[in-house]
């Protein structure tokens, strides 16, 4: 897949009082809970620098245009030219981050045959913005050995809680100065590679670690320690902050919807202007309950657990599960109980957490049913699924550079899966789908486009069957045959309206969501998150599961051992059958 290059020539003007790390807004300060308060910030000279980008062969890399010091300028162009060579094997993006006067240079390399590009590696360069000077780990560690055994420590504590391979213990081999390491607001985060993926490429282990758990091994007086903005809180404290902005969010979720107030729940929210985010769906959702002039009475609730995500693509982020019991007045009063994962992204210049995302959890099975949904019941023998059964699912495909290997990967463990395939993708890719179809695949409908807009925003109900009947005609044009299985675009939750569900149903399509997404289509993801966040789940949950992934490079190279986990473990994967009714687990039923 090509790689998309988002820097453009930029100018940044440097303050030492920082950046905010962060380009989605937090609301103000709530009315509720107390938050913690923000750290103070530090004054400073103003540096001014511009930027650049350069290329080289299938290279581009950043070049440092202006500087108030011209041999600082060339000294740091030399550093970066160094570390992006020509011949890196494969494509190379970069991106850039200021904090205070520490200057990130992050340099993405990919690689791979035939044009299928592969992310294989991260690599952080640090550099003082005023002097030049390049910072490695041993800038910031008092002692090699001791931190080690600090993050043998914290690793094992993860391991024990299931929260991470113990494949990860094995990278901690080598000086600490050889790991591929990049400072954070929040935490550290390393990279320990070990091992090799089926592609060759060394097996990468992203962590975040709080700079809390590190400061005693720390070189706090240091100058690199003294040259960015950071939170020095322990794993504890996140913890304590993320679970404050739950409680608050969820005990002002009630006033808001009576009062028909969406300002009581915003200063929780992680303000994002994307018409898909949590934050406009939340106002959206309060819109439909005023519309249907809903009340609700919060009866219950409880936080079952919180999970730092050490793993992520954030600097810090948690993962809350909640039970949350409502009664619910809506012509006639009834009470629901249900059970969310929220998202938590912490914002250091706030000392805050913001939720940025729900889904629906269950706890006991893994199928994410919404307590009021009305599906109708699965086939005998589906409903009462104790045993775990995988359902591994494609979307957006077929694609000619990835969607072989995807075949290829599923033929030599002998599993079946269901492809969400596009009607244009399938008019160019028409051997892909009979090799489908000949090696037992489901072929499944995705639509015509995945314009959200044109989709579910045009005011036209017959959007979403429309587009499915044009990708249905296409299929059958093709291969011969009509599939009557579908996903629609985004999935249904917060997306598809009770009507567009109707005429889908009314029109015989069997609508399916998942309740597992491997997160390969997560800005800033690596495959390795791909595998560690989906091994990690898949061992979690129980029941029917349904694994979204998409035909892109993150799951190509990450799927091989994800397949291998799954066969390790003994356990079941079945295609989705023509015979099933749908998955849809959040319908908007109140």
């Amino acid at each position: 897949m090509p790689l998309t290059f988002r820097l453009l020539p930029v100018a940044l003007l440097l303050l030492a009082i920082g950046l905010s790390g962060c380009d989605r807004k937090p609301g103000p300060t709530p009315d509720g809970p107390p938050s913690a308060e923000a750290p103070p910030k530090k004054a400073g000279q103003v540096v001014e620098i511009t930027f650049t980008k350069a290329t080289r062969g299938r290279t581009i890399y950043p070049v440092v245009a202006t500087h108030p010091d011209e041999g600082v300028r060339n000294a740091i162009n030399e550093k970066i030219a160094a570390e992006f060579p020509k011949d890196a094997g494969g494509e190379t993006d970069f991106e850039v981050e200021v904090n205070d006067r520490l200057l990130i240079i992050t340099r993405k390399s990919l690689a791979g045959a035939s044009g299928e590009h592969l992310p294989v590696s991260f690599h952080h360069l640090h550099f003082n913005l005023a002097s030049g000077k390049e910072y490695a780990l041993g800038d910031l560690v008092n002692d090699d050995a001791a931190f080690r055994t600090a993050l043998r420590k914290w690793l094992q504590e993860k391991i024990d809680a299931d929260q991470m391979s113990p494949a990860a213990l094995t990278a901690l081999t080598g000086p600490s100065g050889n790991l591929s390491f990049r400072i954070g607001r929040t935490s550290l985060r390393l990279v320990l590679r070990n091992g090799s993926a089926p592609t060759g490429e060394p097996v990468e282990h992203h962590l975040s670690i709080p700079w809390g758990e590190l400061a005693p091994v720390l070189k706090t007086s240091g100058e690199l320690w003294g040259a960015f903005h950071k939170t020095v809180l322990t794993g504890k404290q996140l913890e304590a902050l993320a679970r404050q902005a739950v409680e608050g969010y969820v005990s002002f979720f009630t006033e808001a919807v009576n009062s028909r107030d969406f300002g009581k729940i915003s200063p929780y929210l992680l303000r994002d202007d994307n018409p898909n985010s949590f934050f406009r769906t939340q106002e959206k959702l309060l819109k439909h309950y005023e519309k249907k002039k809903i009340r609700v009475q919060l009866n219950d609730y409880r936080v079952m657990a919180l999970q730092p995500v050490i793993d992520g693509v954030r600097d810090c982020e948690f993962r809350a599960f909640t039970s949350e019991t409502f009664t619910i007045d809506n012509q006639r009063t009834r009470t629901a109980r249900f059970h969310w994962e929220y998202t938590l992204e912490f914002v250091p210049a706030q000392n805050r957490f913001y939720l940025t995302d729900i889904e629906k959890w269950d706890p006991s099975e893994g199928l994410l049913k919404a307590e009021a949904a009305k599906t109708p019941a699965p086939p005998t023998g589906v409903a009462e699924l104790k045993k775990k059964v995988i359902r591994l699912t494609f979307d957006d495909g077929p694609n000619r550079r990835i969607t072989g290997g995807i075949l290829d990967a599923l033929k030599k463990h002998e599993y079946k899966a269901t492809f969400f395939m596009l009607a244009p993708n399938m008019k160019v890719n028409v051997a892909l789908l009979k090799r489908m179809n000949a090696e037992g695949h489901t072929l499944a409908l995705h639509g015509a486009t995945h314009d959200h807009r044109r989709l579910y925003r045009s005011g036209n109900d017959a959007a979403v069957v429309e587009s499915m009947n044009e990708a249905n005609d296409t299929l059958e044009r093709l291969v011969g045959f009509r599939s009557w299985i579908c996903r629609v675009p985004y999935g249904s939750a917060r997306n598809l309206t009770p009507a567009q569900l109707r005429l889908l149903r009314s029109s015989g399509y069997r609508v399916w969501d998942w309740n597992l997404d491997s997160s390969d289509t997560r800005k800033g993801t690596t495959a390795a998150q791909v595998l560690a966040h989906t091994q990690a789940e898949l061992k979690r949950r129980k029941g029917e599961i349904i694994v979204l992934m998409h035909d892109n490079a993150f799951t190509l190279q990450a799927l091989p051992q994800i397949l291998e986990f799954i066969q390790q473990n003994r356990w079941e994967v079945e295609p989705i059958s023509p015979d099933f009714v749908g998955r849809v687990f959040i319908e908007r039923t109140i």
